[in-house]
């Protein structure tokens, strides 16, 4: 966050009213998924997914050498029992790490109301923070309650303190309003870097 100071944004007033950015979003299944390939390419579950695969890798190795012993001592039992633990470690380390992080947030995503992650958005960003209006009530959430944002594919993000996230369309923005609203973003948050390749998901 950049010590609250509002050098470099854009809003001004208009006849002693506020300038807002807005923007609408229906939620739908495509922005679900895209709010859960944001959480897979955070920088920190691909750091855990990398870990891990890295230690599959180790432990497959260490495993066939002990499935050769074993096969030339006739040991066929314990044979099968490591190769099957090396098939398993395989299909860790080539996307089991991926998938199992996905199936945990799509069942995440599964225990919230429906409510919240369905319908119509509108936002309204401003000096103060982000208005959101929803079918659920409207509230303002001050800058003070985000912790970073970030741009991802054609949609721009938001991510709060408590790691609920805000989505919008780029292209549903006007051109002058899109570079305010960056201005107003990279003033008061950290944009995170995500890594795209990394956050591949299962379908709904």
């Amino acid at each position: 966050m950049a010590n609250g100071m509002t050098m470099g944004v854009c809003l001004k007033n208009d006849g002693g009213n506020k300038k807002m950015i807005k923007a609408k979003l229906e939620i739908g299944q495509e922005e679900v998924s895209a709010l859960r390939e944001i959480m897979m390419a955070n920088p920190k579950n691909v750091k855990k997914r990398k870990y891990v695969r890295i230690f599959s890798v180790i432990m497959a190795i260490v495993m066939a050498i002990c499935t050769v012993v074993c096969f030339l001592e006739d040991a066929f039992g314990y044979s099968l029992l490591g190769l099957v633990f090396i098939i398993f470690l395989a299909w860790v380390t080539l996307g089991g790490a991926t998938f199992y992080q996905d199936f945990i947030y799509k069942k995440l995503q599964n225990k919230t109301d429906g409510k919240l992650k369905s319908g119509m958005r509108e936002y309204s960003f401003d000096l103060d923070g982000v208005t959101v209006t929803s079918e659920v009530g409207c509230g303002l959430n001050k800058w003070e309650a985000f912790k970073c944002w970030g741009i991802f594919k054609e949609y721009v993000y938001l991510k709060r303190i408590d790691n609920q996230m805000i989505l919008l369309k780029k292209n549903d923005l006007s051109k002058e309003d899109y570079e305010v609203l960056l201005s107003l973003l990279n003033t008061y948050l950290t944009e995170e870097k995500l890594s795209w390749r990394n956050a591949k998901t299962t379908s709904l």
